[in-house]
């Protein structure tokens, strides 16, 4: 997969590499002190995006409607950027819509996959259209040949130009694969899973069903959120951007126009800062402020700066909710008397493209948020069913916190220190964005004494820097608890830990998958007992990745929910 060989590459050649990929420059960032650089330091010249070539942009309202793929932050992205915050994802907005959004988890529908295959044909068909998208384009590489690119037949034009798909499309399969990876995390990681249904029984022993309210208090329902975008983030390398300009990073000088992408996939494995990185352990997330907002550098699932993820205040939410739902009501068993050690983890990669979906900012906010969402709840589940201690700790946390309602709410989410410590640690190994969405130079500028030539693809690995050895101790392994004593997060501030990117570029969705997805573990392991198929244990759970537009898991996960009493 792209992130794992780009992570290598960086511990061969360093944590700043350049490429060329044909006739284009692409330098990839592999650290949080790169990320940073990237993000931050130069985000206002590296904050352009790199728009594949074979999108036809001509005649199409990229830069007016869409907020992912606007190739520069023109004024018309910048209003887009400022109706998210302030009448989407805005803390009042939320709030005031709580009570909507726990209502519609708890309509969720049981699925018997024995009476139909419909659910996972449609699922099959969106990760098929992924992968297609996701594949090499030679006119990204050799420009010349953009006008033989028979795509631009059967895609341009073909949808009708709407700003509030984008947000949709981006939101969706985003929110909806940090569940699944979660899910699969909390499965895989038996006392993980155990802890969160312990914090769920406290937190809602007074209310029905989990609230958005109640999400704060369930600490290590939000820990293993952390820690399933940390393990798989939706978009390990981000969304690619573009120097404006020709820069210095770390004495590097990158050229106007490179490509620049950003491997949050590498940087949440990354050793020197992650204990244990490839270990699912939201306790690390429990004893430490280390969030995904962009401003921890070491944990950038949305990514930070200007282009951060707008969708990450409604990720925030949703995540964390859904998931504590589904632990809450649910035991799971994988099929077939499987043991959570044969759950399959391996992710499959795909990248984002321009007109896999119209060109309409609403639909790419669902789009973006609610693959990695359930991605990330996919993948805290998976470690925390495979790492039973965890789940534990979880489930007494949980027991604790709900003590006084039905169910988790958003309110609570604040309390359950080892949830969030979770969710983090599975944002740390597991980023939805490994890579982030690729950057663009605008101008060129010098990166640690490396020149940054205008119009440079530029990535930053956030996937290798959340398993550095040097930053992360242990990073392979997921431990929770590395966050309880720590105030790292992923609001794009800490380097080492950038899920959600950081900067002007940082995903504006966060807030929101920071309560989403704790607020769904929370749930799933509060009311289920969670078991794999086939009498399987927890140790044959695969948490082999699938690089797609999120960081997925290879084998979905298949688990077994039973209601808990």
């Amino acid at each position: 997969m792209p992130h794992i060989t780009l992570t290598n590459f960086a511990k061969t050649y360093g944590p700043i590499i350049s490429l060329k990929l044909g006739t284009k420059c692409l330098v990839v960032g592999s650290s949080p002190s790169v990320a940073k650089e990237i993000l931050k330091t130069h985000d206002r010249i590296l904050s352009a995006r790199h728009v594949p070539n074979a999108v036809p942009s001509k005649g199409s309202d990229l830069d007016t409607t869409s907020l992912g793929w606007n190739s520069g932050c023109n004024s018309r992205w910048r209003y887009l950027r400022t109706l998210c915050k302030t009448e989407l994802f805005s803390a009042k907005v939320l709030v005031s819509q709580a009570c909507l959004r726990e209502k519609k988890v708890m309509e969720l529908d049981m699925v018997n996959l024995e009476e139909g295959r419909e659910d996972g044909e449609l699922k099959n068909l969106v990760r098929g259209i992924v992968e297609l998208a996701s594949a090499p384009n030679i006119s990204d590489f050799y420009p010349i040949f953009c006008k033989l690119d028979i795509f631009k037949d059967f895609e341009y034009n073909k949808f009708p130009s709407n700003p509030v798909k984008e947000l949709l499309s981006a939101g969706s399969d985003t929110i909806t694969s940090t569940i699944e990876w979660a899910m699969a995390e909390l499965i895989k990681n038996v006392d993980s899973m155990k802890k969160v249904q312990e914090e769920l029984e406290i937190e809602l022993s007074d209310s029905d069903y989990p609230k958005e309210s109640q999400l704060l208090q369930m600490s290590y329902v939000q820990a293993c959120v952390k820690e399933t975008r940390r393990l798989h983030p939706p978009a390990p390398l981000l969304l690619p951007h573009r120097a404006i300009e020709t820069c210095k990073i770390m004495s590097y000088t990158i050229p106007k126009d490179t490509q620049i992408l950003v491997n949050v996939w590498a940087i949440a494995r990354d050793p020197s800062m992650w204990e244990e990185p490839e270990v699912f352990r939201p306790q690390r997330f429990l004893s430490s402020d280390m969030d995904f907002k962009g401003n921890d550098f070491e944990f950038l699932t949305f990514g930070a700066g200007r282009r951060i993820c707008p969708g990450l205040p409604m990720a925030a939410i949703e995540v964390p909710l859904v998931l504590a739902s589904l632990v809450h009501f649910f035991d799971w068993e994988l099929p077939h008397g499987k043991c959570a050690a044969e759950l399959d983890m391996t992710a499959k990669f795909g990248h984002v493209v321009y007109n896999k979906f119209p060109s309409n900012p609403v639909k790419e906010l669902l789009s973006a948020g609610s693959d990695t969402t359930t991605s990330t709840i996919e993948w805290a589940l998976a470690e925390l069913i495979k790492n039973v201690e965890s789940m534990k700790k979880v489930r007494e946390e949980l027991e604790i916190e709900l003590s006084d309602s039905d169910y988790p709410k958003e309110s609570q989410l604040l309390q359950m220190s080892y949830v969030q410590a979770c969710v983090k640690e599975t944002l740390r190994l597991h980023p939805p964005a490994p890579l982030l969405l690729p950057h663009r130079a605008t101008e060129t500028c010098q990166i640690m004494s490396y020149t940054i030539p205008k119009d440079a693809q530029i990535m930053v690995n956030v996937w290798a820097i959340t398993r550095d050895p040097s930053i992360w101790e242990e990073p392979e392994m997921f431990r929770p608890r590395r966050f309880l004593s720590s105030d790292m997060d992923f609001k794009g501030n800490d380097f080492e830990f950038l899920p959600f990117g950081a900067g002007r570029r940082i995903c504006p969705g966060l807030p929101m998958a920071a309560i989403e997805v704790p607020l769904v573990l929370a749930s799933l392991v509060h009311f289920f007992d969670w078991e794999l198929p086939h009498g399987k244990c927890t140790a044959e759970l695969d948490m082999t990745e699938k690089f797609g537009v999120t960081l997925q898991k290879k084998e979905p996960l298949f688990q077994i929910p039973k209601a808990r009493k």
